[in-house]
């Protein structure tokens, strides 16, 4: 009993530097390659994917539960994402507001926490600015929604690679009959 717990807690805890490895590192690929929902099914499917072939887990032997977390881990994962691109934007966002605070005139310096309050760049800023190509700047809710998306597209992608590996032939067991048809 005692070693398939510490199998379990040894299962999760791979899973989960996994998620958080993918997640910081998806933070610092160019933006070029992060296009909107396409690359949070691949960051799921990089869960998925090195789940099965790192955490030893073959993808037959995954429990549902195990895929349950995946699939949430992997939402976590593009939320983390998301998260540590806003912390970012917000620290430049600052700096350059501090920037504009140091030009203006002496008679203005206490007005400067008054400027400061105003301008708080909040986590929906931060979508609005990430999703600024879609125009949808009128539309707050939409973006939102489109935030939800993009995690949902990442559980999505966790699942289908598992669901994909675990259907997959090995090609050491196909017959003759098999490779020909």
């Amino acid at each position: 009993m005692l070693q398939g717990n510490m199998q379990t807690v040894r299962w999760l805890l791979i899973v989960m530097m996994i998620a958080v490895a993918l997640s910081l590192i998806a933070v610092w690929l160019p933006s070029g390659i992060k296009k909107i929902g396409l690359f949070s099914i691949a960051l799921g499917a990089a869960l998925g994917y090195l789940t099965c072939h790192f955490a030893g887990s073959r993808p037959e032997n995954i429990s549902r539960w195990q895929l349950i977390v995946v699939v949430l881990l992997a939402g976590m994962a593009e939320t983390g994402r998301s998260v540590e691109s806003y912390r970012q934007f917000r620290m430049t966002e600052e700096k350059r507001l501090s920037r504009e605070l140091e030009e203006l005139p002496a008679f203005a310096q206490e007005m400067r926490q008054e400027i400061r309050s105003q301008h708080e760049v909040t986590f929906r800023d931060y979508l609005t600015q990430k999703y600024s190509a879609l125009s949808l700047g009128k539309f707050p809710s939409l973006i939102v929604a489109i935030f939800i998306l993009e995690v949902l597209l990442s559980m999505v992608g966790a699942f289908g690679v598992i669901w994909l590996l675990r259907r997959r032939v090995p090609a050491k067991n196909l017959t003759d009959e098999q490779i020909t048809d």
